[in-house]
């Protein structure tokens, strides 16, 4: 028959990890007559570690599994959230905080880019006329405004979003439609959803939501197909997705008048939000 040891094994050892405890410093003094002062200096030092029983685990601070008490880094067993355990990321000069909402890694806030991924740029075009004939990617400003920019996000037509360049960052995407379910089924379905995901009266920007997701959803418009006016700026949000229904890309809307999230199908040469998606 075999007894524990002092770690709980079976016939085992005992503790066998060596482990650092402390530094102990050794002072001593001499008396300076010129300044007629005392004067403290270290003779010595000396690390003292202590075999201990070893407790693997996960290290990782960051982590959902991290074991403070783990003193063997097992990687294996850390589990981190969808977003890794980061809150923000930085992509082209602009921080974004990601937040994980819907099972999924979203971007906090619409994205900005004003290149595809390559670092090709994406044409902004301001002129109502131009943006109607657009046969490629092009952006805008939400409203036509370039200081919206910074809370709002900018306007992108289809074709950025189809663009195989890709516009999100390395290991993220435009979201999908079935990251837009994700989202909507998480935050009460498509009747209620939208007001958990608009900003709140005490964001800024604000708006008529409750924001208890953290998605902060604003109502930066949408630039027309037809006359390339903007159009609903204040009272509507319309985000892409990568997603292609029967003819066009399936987009998503939230309005100031209800709690709905809808879906339909969006002419490419329309002017939308977008939010990136991590892998």
């Amino acid at each position: 028959m075999g007894s524990f040891d002092a770690c709980g094994v079976c016939n085992g050892d005992g503790p066998s990890f060596l482990q650092f405890v402390d530094i102990v410093v050794q002072l001593d003094s001499t008396f300076n007559e010129t300044y007629s002062n005392w004067e403290v200096f270290v003779t010595s030092t000396d690390s003292i570690f202590a075999l201990v029983c070893a407790i693997e685990g996960c290290t990782d601070p960051a982590a959902l599994t991290f074991n403070p008490e783990a003193n063997v880094s097992v990687p294996e067993l850390c589990e981190f959230n969808a977003c890794g355990g980061v809150s923000t990321i930085s992509y082209q000069g602009v921080v974004y905080p990601v937040l994980e909402v819907g099972n999924n890694c979203w971007f906090g806030t619409n994205l900005r880019a004003l290149n595809y991924l390559n670092g090709d740029p994406i044409p902004h075009v301001q002129n109502n006329s131009l943006w109607t004939q657009q046969i490629s990617g092009a952006r805008s400003y939400p409203n036509g405004d370039p200081l919206l920019v910074a809370d709002y996000g900018m306007l992108y037509n289809g074709y950025v979003v189809k663009d195989d360049r890709g516009v999100c960052p390395v290991e993220w995407h435009v979201s999908t439609d079935n990251d837009w379910d994700s989202l909507v089924s998480s935050n009460g379905g498509n009747t209620n959803a939208a007001s958990s995901l608009k900003s709140s009266p005490s964001d800024l920007p604000s708006w008529n939501g409750t924001n208890s997701s953290g998605f902060s959803g604003l109502p930066a418009g949408s630039r027309l197909n037809y006359n390339g006016e903007y159009h609903i700026f204040g009272t509507f949000g319309n985000w892409w997705t990568s997603t292609l229904g029967t003819t066009n890309l399936f987009a998503r809307s939230m309005g100031s008048t209800h709690s709905n999230v809808y879906k339909f199908e969006s002419h490419t040469e329309l002017g939308f939000s977008i939010r990136c998606v991590k892998d």
